[in-house]
């Protein structure tokens, strides 16, 4: 395994190939914390220590003291190499590596570069424009692209993929925008400035096969923010939404029409996922995510499928594999995350006055001018875990809740794009 850092996603990954009846021999990564099953020898790249651009950069040409090293505990050069999402290099010391993302996928994430793709295929997007990150490019164009909201601001990829909320910046006044072109000027050499458009932060999943494409559930992203600066906060995604009709057929019809160009253009196979805003009347795609990215939720329902394994032996066009139909890989996935839907879900949480122990379930409760909900939470000092929201809105929609419960933990005034009402909350 080549991984930055043996995480959890990791470990997932090792049960995986363990059910599958492999093991797991060497872990290759760029970190000192490894929590390696017994037996698992490892290699860390020296001077890499928290550089996860430098070790991809790495593996492109690894040194020749891990390459002796290599050959010393697998001398007969049997061993497969799975790495993370954005592993995109096919060997790595003359072993193959199973899974990769060719280049060419993985510069559609670039978020200075996708909108070229959406204009070619017909996507809707935001209104944007791409310059150098100096403040007084910035400026002028953030100024015509403001319709009394403010403007986005997105990163390019010279220092790495950015994923969640990282990279994005949502600005609203003078001094905000010229924090941000600062900031981001020490790793982006251009960004994306966009109109800000108000409606649910969603994505859609879907999978590339070899007779078409699956498409799957639409998700909301769970994304808060504070109105005294630009920052965004990711918390993460659920499956419990449930967009009109229209706007799901909309989203994944979109998410089908980027899976047919994928396939045509660039061979792509394998999971991707699409982001955006979904208004009361439109989606507008915002970045592409040409990899295995979070959110799909089949784990609530069948947590014995191995996804991680499936995805590569998608993307590798195994024979096994590639006669399955994506028809039926999307109904059957489909029908499975509805019957069971799930959410993955973290607020900013500081302020707790009461000690706890380990998995102590604390409850809060929302209450509006129509509705209470009882959230049910657990906390770690740094962090509140939803694990239930009681009763869930018609649409299902976890936002509300989660900017309620971020308020009263954070201490900070985190709100969600979803907040069109007042919500109090009591003790």
């Amino acid at each position: 395994m080549v991984v930055p850092s043996f995480n959890s996603a990791s470990q997932r990954l090792v049960s995986e190939v363990e059910a599958c009846g492999a093991r797991l021999e060497v872990a290759v990564t760029c970190r000192d914390d490894l929590s390696l099953p017994a037996g698992v020898r490892s290699w860390r790249a020296a001077g890499l220590t928290g550089d996860d651009l430098g070790f991809r950069q790495w593996q492109r040409a690894p040194s020749r003291s891990f390459e002796r090293w290599l050959d010393g505990v697998d001398e007969p050069r049997g061993l497969t190499f799975v790495g993370d999402p954005w592993m995109d290099v096919p060997s790595l010391a003359g072993r193959s590596v199973h899974g990769w993302r060719r280049p060419a996928w993985a510069s559609l994430e670039d978020k200075t570069k996708i909108d070229d793709f959406w204009r070619e295929i017909g996507v809707t997007a935001p209104r944007c424009k791409v310059v150098a990150c100096r403040r007084e490019l910035v400026e002028p164009i953030a100024a015509r692209l403001d319709g009394g909201r403010g403007v986005l601001v997105a990163t390019d990829a010279t220092r790495g993929f950015s994923s969640g909320s990282s990279g994005l910046a949502w600005v609203r006044t003078a001094d905000q925008l010229s924090d941000v072109a600062e900031r981001f000027a020490t790793h982006s050499e251009r960004v994306r400035i966009a109109e800000f458009i108000l409606g649910v932060p969603c994505s859609v999943l879907a999978m590339v096969m070899s007779d078409g494409a699956a498409v799957f559930e639409p998700i909301e992203i769970v994304t808060l923010f504070d109105m005294s600066s630009d920052r965004l906060t990711f918390c993460g995604y659920s499956n419990r939404w449930r967009p009109s009709a229209q706007a799901r057929d909309q989203l994944r019809g979109t998410a089908r029409q980027i899976a047919e160009c994928l396939a045509a253009k660039l061979g792509y196979r394998g999971i991707f996922s699409v982001d955006g805003i979904q208004t009361d009347s439109e989606f507008y795609a915002t970045e592409l995510n040409a990899r295995h990215a979070s959110g799909l939720g089949l784990w609530a329902a069948r947590p014995d499928f191995p996804i991680y394994l499936f995805n590569r032996a998608v993307q590798e066009s195994l024979p096994e594999i590639d006669g399955i139909s994506a028809r039926n890989v999307e109904e059957s996935f489909c029908q499975l995350i509805r019957s069971i839907p799930s959410h993955s879900i973290s607020v900013p949480a500081s302020v707790l006055h009461e000690p706890l122990m380990p998995g102590d379930m604390l409850t809060a409760t929302i209450e509006s001018g129509w509705t209470q909900q009882v959230i049910t939470y657990t906390h770690d000092k740094r962090s509140a875990t939803i694990r239930k929201v009681e009763p869930l809105t018609a649409d299902g929609i976890m936002a509300p809740a989660a900017s309620v419960l971020a308020r009263r933990l954070a201490g900070r005034p985190l709100r969600c794009f979803k907040d069109e009402f007042s919500l109090d909350i009591m003790d």
